[in-house]
């Protein structure tokens, strides 16, 4: 699962149970966000 605000992800991972794994501003964010977009599942 992933939230996101303008300029920060949290990612939170099965394997990890509690675990928030913050994900800031630079240049791996973008890349995350879009394969993230790609992933997600939307209703018809």
């Amino acid at each position: 699962m992933v939230a996101r605000t303008d300029d920060i992800a949290f990612v939170l991972l099965d394997d990890e149970p509690g675990e928030v794994i913050p994900v800031g501003r630079g240049p791996g964010l973008p890349g995350l966000l879009e394969a993230l977009d790609k992933m997600a599942v939307r209703p018809a």
